[in-house]
């Protein structure tokens, strides 16, 4: 309490000599500023003029020099008796006078403003304050349990204190390290992660979390401790596909696009309808097929931006046992825009006419819908949204998920 006191006492004084220090400056520089008299300009005028004249006469010849110097030295004289007199009568009471009552003036301004701000500041406290509120030092309230007032930053706050104290805590790390995750401190979540696995050990969660935040706080970079979790997870788990990923995209960072590509293409494949994935692995082969030079352009024929490969389904329209490999998949993406554009409308033409004699296929309905409303055929999406919704008019739970998944398209449910 005295450290806030002190503290106070130390801004309100600054913010006094804020706001008084022009008014003492003026005050002090027209205290110190020389006085000239109505008076005193006169007197100097006449024996400036009284001057000139001696030295008309000596150039006429009327005086001589030794005269003139006389002369001078009697109006000089006369100057000073008369400068003395004037700060000894008029400059004392003319001068000193208004310097007074400036510095007066002065003094009372700073004594006014600084009676003023902590008076006002008083009030104000008084006024919106909680002054009989009991002070609550951090400590303290970490020493308490917890409420369901309690913020986010005060959980988090309870933990990090506890761990500075018991920094070998395996368990608090690895309850902070995905909560600095999601608070976006992905390098303190890295740490944290590590802790976690150097206490308590490896486990697949731990591993894709450090792998994660480690990748996340070097701006998207697979370093090498990403690399070896990834590896290790692929160890413990083998199909997890972020460890899958995140090994493709070091080998595209490292410059070996084809090796990239193909697990990307195979990702792709694997990956189930609806995939939260999908897109962002389309988006790779994409940046892969512009570093190779044949990224797809806009199609100014058509009005409208060309779909790439992996924005629909490349097995929409085949069988089961005809699914194309990564090689047919690239092959696709490498066509040309307008011809790439056919393969997939053929595609999504065969599933069509596939649902039209197995109508109890909703997943293969959500396909149809969706391939449509990428490929900008809206009309085309609607009308697979009716046909399905009579196809699977016995089962209402199925009309429900495909009525829901209409509306995430924007579709008409």
């Amino acid at each position: 309490m005295l450290l806030f006191w002190v503290c106070a006492a130390l801004l309100t004084a600054g913010a006094v000599l804020a706001l008084t220090r022009p008014l003492l400056a003026a005050a002090r520089a027209s205290a110190t500023e020389p006085v000239s008299t109505p008076d005193s300009r006169a007197n100097v005028a006449v024996y400036r003029d009284q001057l000139a004249e001696i030295e008309n006469d000596k150039a006429r010849g009327l005086i001589s020099e030794a005269e003139a110097e006389a002369a001078r030295i009697e109006i000089a004289r006369r100057l000073l008796a008369s400068a003395g007199q004037e700060d000894g009568s008029h400059g004392t009471r003319a001068s000193a006078v208004p310097a007074v009552k400036d510095r007066s003036s002065g003094e009372f301004a700073f004594m006014a403003v600084s009676a003023a701000v902590p008076v006002l500041a008083l009030a104000f406290y008084l006024a919106l304050g909680s002054p009989g509120m009991p002070g609550r030092p951090l400590s303290e309230r970490l020493a308490k349990a917890p409420t369901a007032a309690s913020g986010v930053e005060e959980l988090v706050a309870r933990v990090e204190a506890r761990l500075r104290t018991n920094p070998t805590d395996g368990e608090g790390w690895d309850v902070i390290a995905p909560v600095y995750l999601r608070m976006e401190r992905f390098q303190d979540a890295a740490e944290a992660y590590r802790r976690a696995l150097d206490i308590l050990g490896e486990s697949p969660r731990r591993l894709s979390g450090f792998a994660e935040s480690t990748v996340l706080a070097n701006d998207g970079i697979v370093a090498e401790p990403a690399r070896k979790a990834y590896e290790r997870l692929l160890e413990l788990e083998p199909g997890r596909v972020e460890a899958r990923f995140g090994l493709a995209l070091a080998k595209e960072q490292e410059g070996d696009i084809d090796a990239a590509e193909a697990v990307y293409l195979k990702l792709i494949e694997e990956a189930p309808i609806g995939a939260p994935w999908r897109q962002f692995i389309g988006e790779r082969i994409d940046a892969i097929a512009a570093k190779r030079g044949n990224a797809p352009k806009a199609n100014p024929a058509a009005g409208q931006e060309p779909v790439p490969a992996t924005t629909v389904d490349p097995a929409a329209g085949l069988t089961p046992g005809n699914v194309p490999g990564p090689a047919e998949v690239a092959a696709i993406a490498g066509l040309p825009d307008d011809q790439r554009r056919q393969v997939i409308v053929q595609m999504v033409e065969n599933l069509e006419a596939r649902l039209k004699v197995n109508g109890k296929d909703q997943d293969g309905w959500q396909r149809l819908v969706r391939s449509w409303s990428i490929l900008g055929e809206r009309a085309k999406a609607e009308a697979a949204l009716v046909e399905a919704r009579k196809a699977l008019a016995g089962d209402p739970k199925a009309i429900a998920e495909i009525n829901a998944f209409a509306r995430g398209l924007g579709l008409k449910s």
